[in-house]
């Protein structure tokens, strides 16, 4: 019953919320309309609001809150097709000399990996994954690896350059096991 309640006063609370930048615009565009003939210092547009909001006891947060309003909801088909050119562009980068359609199934593939985490994937290809050869990172993540653990150097060498040298995910596990520890 008092979730009830609280729902129900946080949405007259909404309400009066919007009722009362509604009533503050309007006023604020009223004053203007009036006075278009007098000289005066340029106003940024949510000053007025603002002030109003303060004097009504609003913090810095619920006025931001009121100003913004609702976030728009987030387009996930346009963000995926967005980073699905991404990832072409820097495979296209890192991998030159392959083919469109060989280039379509790296991206392909890199997006399924990352989960359309560009920023993971270019860490992975910093730490020295084969952008060419994504199902190193596939072995890489089922094997429990971490870019940083990449880093690590095993008889001179850093994992990472063992895995371009052509040693398998499975050679550079049992290397970090058998590793001591310095």
């Amino acid at each position: 019953m008092k979730r009830v309640a609280a729902g129900r006063k946080r949405v007259n609370q909404e309400e009066q919320d919007k009722a009362l930048l509604a009533w503050f615009t309007d006023s604020q565009a009223a004053e203007t309309r009036e006075d278009q003939d007098t000289p005066t210092a340029p106003q940024l547009p949510g000053d007025h609001v603002d002030a109003g909001l303060r004097s009504l006891g609003y913090n810095y947060y619920e006025r931001e809150r009121l100003r913004r309003g609702q976030p728009r909801p987030r387009n996930e088909a346009k963000y995926r097709t967005a980073t699905a050119k991404r990832f072409r562009y820097y495979i296209t980068e890192k991998v030159p000399g392959r083919t469109d359609a060989q280039i379509a199934e790296l991206v392909a593939a890199w997006v399924e990996l990352t989960d359309y985490n560009l920023d993971l994937a270019q860490r992975w290809w910093a730490a020295g994954i084969n952008p060419g050869k994504p199902d190193q990172l596939a072995s890489a993540v089922e094997a429990g690896f971490t870019p940083q653990e990449l880093g690590r150097v095993v008889q001179g060498r850093t994992l990472a350059e063992h895995l371009q040298a052509g040693c398998s995910i499975d050679w550079c596990m049992g290397a970090l096991r058998w590793q001591r520890p310095a």
